[in-house]
């Protein structure tokens, strides 16, 4: 496994391991209806681009292959955060983790938080993070509860 920045070149290979991951692993979770919603998401290279561009943009690679994709804005606020369904529970979720928590550090940010899905919530909390509110998100009509957590940084 090796940790890269993510570049537009991996734009094709971050949107088909999004919608698979939103078809696969989240569908344990949510509904058929809330998957559709949510995977309709995908397919938007532009917003993609710009994600890369602005903020910090990492990917996991098994060879030739993307295992996981996650981003960090400058605020705090870490927006992305995906693992192929291929690499489920082999470490890669804790590789771009930790990696984005160093990121934040060298921001000189006091904490990182997110949104984060029912399906990734385990893994957040396992990772430092606790929940700081839920509530119901409606996206293009559709409910999804949606767990915002946080993790407070030692700057020392």
């Amino acid at each position: 496994m090796e940790l890269c920045k993510a570049t537009n070149e991996l734009i094709p290979a971050i949107d088909a391991l999004f919608l698979d991951t939103v078809r696969t692993v989240n569908s344990r979770d949510y509904s058929p209806e809330q998957i559709s919603v949510w995977a309709s998401e995908g397919n938007h290279a532009e917003m993609w681009r710009r994600k890369i561009a602005e903020q910090y943009f990492i990917a996991v690679m098994d060879g030739e292959q993307l295992a996981g994709f996650a981003s960090l804005a400058e605020n705090g606020y870490l927006d992305m955060f995906y693992v192929s369904s291929k690499h489920q529970r082999m470490g890669v979720g804790k590789i771009l983790m930790n990696e984005l928590l160093e990121q934040a550090l060298h921001f000189d940010l006091q904490k990182v938080y997110s949104d984060v899905s029912i399906t990734a919530r385990p893994f957040f909390e396992k990772m430092g993070f606790y929940l700081a509110e839920q509530h119901e998100k409606i996206h293009k009509g559709v409910s999804f509860t949606n767990n915002r957590m946080e993790r407070k940084l030692d700057n020392d």
